[in-house]
């Protein structure tokens, strides 16, 4: 049996909850601290839980480790206080803003799970085999920011930093029709933003071309192109 803390109560808390309801043989939520009242009471009444208030009483029974869900301005600063009291934490994204010596960064895992995908996993296998040949340009657009660049380095199985070629940010205008609750109830025409980034890695070149819109429009889904020395492997969604 696996036990853990949840701190914070926004929708990226909701997967992890969903994961120990599905599956209470192997996971145990041992407390979920939520600062935010409303919250609190969403999260209550939605999946029969108590959810506490103090991160000192959260802390009090046994787990295994801590899932920090907090909003993206603070989580970095909590996860290395956790860590540095010596806890081990599993942290939503971002990570780690600047990181600094005399920290147990160690202690902190991430919780990136785009690469486990089945689809990346077998565009992976493919690229494995050799039979499109040494890989030498990437366009991915499945991802936003650090996510993308975890993708891009796991398919082209280089790590080191890249060199950034070129940054842009681009309007586009379209009518925005789902989110994160689903279909909106009125479809509304905005300016979102493409952002657009070519990167130098070490054998190979990357394109980052990503709208955040793209997460959960069915008019702007993701695409990646994969170019090999002798095949091009290329992948577009269709929802519509």
């Amino acid at each position: 049996m696996i036990n853990f803390v949840i701190i914070g109560g926004g929708w990226r808390t909701e997967f992890y909850l969903r994961i120990a309801k599905a599956m209470p043989e192997r996971f145990h939520i041992s407390a979920i601290c939520v600062r935010n009242a409303e919250r609190r009471r969403y999260i209550t009444e939605k999946f029969n839980v108590k959810v506490l208030s103090s991160l000192e009483e959260s802390l009090q029974k046994p787990f295994d480790f801590i899932v920090n869900c907090i909003n993206k301005e603070d989580i970095s600063d909590l996860s290395v206080e956790l860590a540095d009291m010596g806890y081990y934490v599993l942290s939503e994204t971002p990570v780690i803003k600047k990181p600094k010596q005399g920290h147990c960064y160690e202690k902190i895992q991430v919780a990136e799970q785009f690469h486990l995908k089945g689809t990346y996993q077998a565009l992976k296998k493919i690229i494995d085999t050799g039979v499109i040949g040494n890989v030498n340009h990437i366009q991915l657009s499945v991802a936003h920011d650090y996510h993308a660049m975890s993708l891009l380095r796991f398919l082209l199985d280089d790590y080191e930093k890249p060199n950034l070629i070129s940054s842009h940010i681009l309007d586009d205008k379209m009518v925005r029709t789902h989110g994160r609750i689903g279909e909106f109830a009125e479809k509304t025409e905005e300016i979102t933003h493409q952002q657009n980034k070519v990167y130098q890695f070490k054998n190979a070149t990357a394109i980052y071309d990503y709208n955040i819109e793209q997460y959960f429009s069915p008019i702007r889904k993701e695409r990646i192109l994969i170019r090999g020395q002798r095949v091009k492997l290329k992948t577009i969604r269709f929802d519509i």
